[in-house]
């Protein structure tokens, strides 16, 4: 239905009542009841009006809140500088109207409106803005007698009486096309929606990248643009008619914007000229088909024609005909044509690809959908991934905005996907069935072996379909044809395809069929089939699966299981309790051991609240029914994986979950299992019981050494032989535990994981400790000399980096791809050190790049007497970054790109002052694997059990 224009409120009504607000009444009250029927009575209508206008104020700066004028009244739908008229400025009953005057004469210049008005909601002032005069009071009134001034005030700031006014302005140029005004604003009003669209990337077949808001000014003959469905070709089409409107008014001789649905078109048995005539004689009766040739041949016509791929095989020819003919008839007139890429029309125009949302355009897409800053960095990485499709971002965002959650069941986001293809109200039941089949055929296939196109047209054939099927699912998009193969518009597509047809298998048949299918270890058809299996057994098996693939996979699967769903009053308390038991003890199991196989004796101890590696856990636990349903467990060092079904004793840590306010249900303890496993991999990280080799050895022996020294007076000295050191841990091993007390940040250790460093340090043939910084001097000698900074600097970096790689490899090998220096090493560090206003320590601003080597990595360190504007300019350098990375084909889901902070200090005490004992190269090394394990789990549902001991 189309939007009216007209003014909101009765002009006769507001004339005959308007009074002056309560002197008690606040400026939103002025707004509401004052100045919003006012310009309604002055013939604005509401897409005349905009409240809180952005301002751009050249002198002086402002901090807080930006410069914005309450309203401002335009003549259309269009609103910059040309087309402002009237800037209002409102203010509560007592207020300085000098102020609001002074602050609206700056915002109306600014804007180049001609008028201003302001108002208390007593009186009221109309002003004239003079560009190089002074500004005249031309009315003033109480608005308790505004009734007698309405003729004297309509002549001023009449909608009608300010379109006069501006057309004797030189700096105003409010209608440059007024003979199609009418046609254009209707337009503009009809393509609303698409403000809030952003701009697009797609490739030229040279390769290069453009730019949607380049397309008008560097394609003078228009262009074919292609995209699979779904990718916003539409709002692409809409952006572009609206954009032709916005520069016509601002220069009529430009060609003339006219939106041309290709279907309506083909539907029409109309020529394209009679067609175009058609649209715009609908606002315009008196214009004729001979105007529109004429204006298609003096100025051109801007036609946009989205569509070309809905349009009926038959037509097609006739369609592109009539295009041709528009570009070889009127050359001055500019084609902009939009298909799917394998029905796309023949046209001498060059070809550009609509490309997927790139992670930037993702965050302004979905800021622009919700009207609000959207969490996109809250949203789970799997979603993120999907969401470079739009239509999949507009339904997480939808979905978004009814539930404020993410969907947590992604075959209901691929079944939408799939209706797009397959539903469409004009179709025949039969065809609605068969496109779904032969998708169905097609997916199942292409999970066992690629397709040539005749091949899958002979599965189509085969299976009771017609070849028009085949090229409907083609020209539709749900298909991607070449010269050899057939495929898929996307593997999540296949994938969801797949999964339904195993899920409704007999168990039997479900293992025959997925051993059949190569998964590969991106696949989501696992993450799909467990929210879609019931049976205990199946959901079993494929849990299995998944321990072959990533452990970000398998927290997909766990995320998107759909357990918030499956709520504990839905089984009786028994079945709850043997499920949640197994399948949590599953978990533990299966996390620990398929992933983190070098280190899972030091998990399952810090999972059993013990210092010291253990070989096995017992998952002790009940559910107790009263007052409320209650999960209780404990985790018990054991020689096995074990269960037992009973409620912890007293002397157990036990940990304590409300199933109903928790929302824990039959299937939640793979759930459970992963949050235990987290906690127990930060525990084992928070007090470096991890693996590593001789640097590990060292740097911990060394920390754990100051420790002691500082906490227990433990003799310590640099140039001690290790034989010796050894023979001194061995007379205190009966020590069972240091560090860690509650309150520090102090990591707890063992006497025997000391001595076990030492044996090994010494079994590689090392005699000494290496203390490496002494070399550089005490903290104030080296802070005195900036050569003794520079190698210390560049020792510091050597070390932590090879540290890191040296736990990683040895420790979190398996998902070391998920290890965000691990990903892009190595690197060249870029240091620049200035003297600080607030420490003792000198500042350091860092950042880094990758490079092709190891001969290349290292650390450049130069000194500056400020802060270097070059290392605070972030964009720059993120830019180049991601050239570099990929460049060296090197990829990373999260990285640190640059920073400030006091350089390290090789002191026993960390930030906070707390003594820690540690080397400054083992804290650092430390900061990127916590960073790193906290990221492996990030996509765990947000919801934390309340867990209590």
């Amino acid at each position: 239905m189309h939007k009216s224009n007209r003014p909101h409120s009765s002009t006769a009504s507001f004339w005959d009542t308007v009074t002056s607000v309560p002197t008690t009444s606040n400026e939103a009250a002025v707004e509401l009841q004052i100045v919003m029927p006012l310009l309604f009575a002055l013939g604005f209508g509401i897409d005349d009006i905009a409240a809180k206008v952005p301002v751009a104020l050249k002198e002086g700066t402002k901090r807080g809140r930006p410069f914005e004028a309450d309203f401002v009244a335009y003549s259309a739908a269009l609103h910059d500088r040309d087309t402002s008229l009237l800037v209002v400025e409102a203010k509560a009953p007592g207020e300085s109207l000098d102020e609001a005057r002074k602050q609206g004469e700056s915002y109306a210049l600014a804007l180049r409106a001609p008028g201003l008005l302001v108002t208390d909601g007593v009186h009221l002032q109309v002003w004239q803005l003079q560009p190089t005069l002074e500004n005249t009071l031309v009315f003033e009134s109480p608005l308790s007698v505004i009734k007698d001034k309405r003729g004297e005030l309509e002549q001023l700031i009449g909608k009608q009486a300010l379109i006069a006014h501006s057309a004797s302005l030189l700096h105003k140029k409010l209608a440059p096309s007024p003979d199609f005004w009418a046609y254009e604003s209707a337009e503009m009003r009809r393509a609303q929606g698409s403000s809030t669209a952003i701009s697009r990337v797609l490739l030229a077949e040279s390769g290069e990248r453009v730019h949607s808001a380049n397309l008008l000014p560097n394609y003078p003959q228009g262009a074919v643009i292609t995209a699979p469905s779904g990718y916003g070709k539409s709002t692409l089409a809409t952006v572009l008619l609206r954009e032709g409107i916005e520069q016509r008014w601002h220069a009529s001789e430009l060609p003339l914007p006219v939106d041309v649905p290709l279907v309506d078109l083909h539907e029409s048995n109309d020529s394209l000229i009679d067609f175009v005539h058609a649209r715009i004689a609908a606002h315009l009766p008196q214009l004729t088909v001979s105007a529109i040739q004429d204006i298609a041949r003096r100025q051109g016509l801007l036609l946009i024609c989205d569509g070309y791929d809905r349009t009926e095989q038959a037509g097609r020819p006739f369609l592109e005909a009539q295009l041709r003919q528009i570009g070889r008839d009127y050359p001055k007139s500019r084609l902009f044509v939009f298909s799917r890429g394998s029905v796309a029309p023949h046209l001498p125009l060059p070809r550009l690809k609509l490309q997927s949302l790139d992670p930037a355009e993702r965050r302004s897409m979905a800021t622009a959908m919700a009207g609000v800053d959207f969490p996109l960095s809250l949203m789970p990485r799997l979603l993120v991934d999907l969401c470079e499709i739009p239509l999949v971002l507009g339904r997480v965002i939808a979905f978004w905005l009814a539930n404020r959650r993410f969907p947590n069941r992604l075959d209901e986001l691929f079944e939408y996907w799939v209706q797009q293809f397959t539903v469409d109200p004009s179709l025949p039941p039969t065809q609605i069935v068969l496109r779904r089949k032969i998708l169905t055929v097609l997916a199942r296939e292409l999970g066992i072996r690629s397709l040539t196109p005749s091949e899958a047209l002979d599965l189509t054939l085969a299976n009771g379909a017609g070849h028009q099927i085949f090229d409907a699912l083609v020209e539709c998009g749900a298909l991607v044809m070449s010269t050899t193969s057939v495929e898929l518009v996307h593997e999540g597509l296949a994938d969801h395809l797949r999964a339904r047809t195993l899920a409704a298998l007999p168990h039997d048949e479900l293992y025959s069929a997925l051993a059949a299918i190569d998964v590969d270890e991106e696949s989501l058809m696992p993450v799909l089939l467990i929210a879609l299996l019931e049976d205990p057994d199946s959901r079993a098996h494929i849990w299995k699966r998944l321990r072959e693939m990533s452990l970000p996979r398998y927290i997909d699967a766990i995320r998107f299981s759909g357990i918030e769903d499956d709520l504990y009053s839905r089984y009786s308390h028994e079945v709850v309790e043997q499920r949640l038991a197994e399948e949590m003890a599953d978990s533990i199991e299966s996390l620990v051991d398929a992933f983190f196989p070098s280190i899972s004796s030091e998990i399952k101890g810090s999972l059993a609240n013990r210092p010291d590696p253990v070989p096995g856990i017992c998952l002790v636990t009940k559910i107790s029914l009263e007052p409320d349903a209650c999960l209780v467990y404990s985790l018990q060092p054991s020689s096995a994986n074990t269960i037992r079904i009973e409620r912890p004793s007293s002397d157990m840590t036990r940990h304590y979950i409300s199933l109903a306010a928790d929302q824990i249900g039959a299937h939640s303890g793979r759930y459970l299992g992963a949050i235990a496993v987290r906690n127990g991999l930060n525990e084992v990280v928070q007090h470096r019981r991890f693996r590593g080799g001789i640097l590990l050895a060292n740097e911990r022996t060394i920390g754990r050494l100051r420790f002691l020294h500082e906490a227990y007076q433990f003799p310590t000295d640099p140039a001690e032989p290790l034989n010796m050191l050894l023979d001194r841990l061995q007379e205190i091993k009966h020590m069972r535990e240091a560090g860690g007390a509650f309150g520090s940040s102090a990591p707890s250790f063992t006497i025997m994981s000391m001595i076990e460093d030492v044996e090994l340090l010494l079994a590689s043939g090392f005699d000494r400790l290496d203390w490496w910084w002494l070399q550089y001097g005490m903290l104030t000698d080296m802070t005195a000399n900036s050569r003794n900074i520079e190698r210390y600097l560049q020792e510091h970096y050597r070390r932590m980096t090879a540290l890191y790689f040296e736990i990683v490899i040895a420790s979190f090998e398996r998902v070391s791809k998920q290890f965000s220096l691990f990903q892009v090493a190595p690197v060249r560090w870029d240091l620049v050190v200035t003297p600080s206003s607030y420490s003792d320590l000198p500042t350091e601003y860092w950042r880094w790049l990758p490079v092709a080597n190891e001969t290349d990595a290292g650390t450049d360190v130069t000194f500056y007497d400020s802060e270097p504007l070059e290392h605070i300019r972030e964009e720059e350098h993120d830019s180049l970054l991601e050239l570099e990375l990929r460049r060296l084909g090197r990829s990373a889901n999260h990285y640190s790109i640059s920073g400030s902070r006091s350089i390290p200090d090789p002191g026993s005490r960390d930030w906070r002052g707390q003594l820690t004992g540690e080397t400054s190269a083992m804290r650092a090394a430390v900061r990127f694997i916590e960073d790193d394990v906290k990221f492996l789990f990030r996509d765990l549902p947000a919801r934390i059990p309340s867990l209590w001991c």
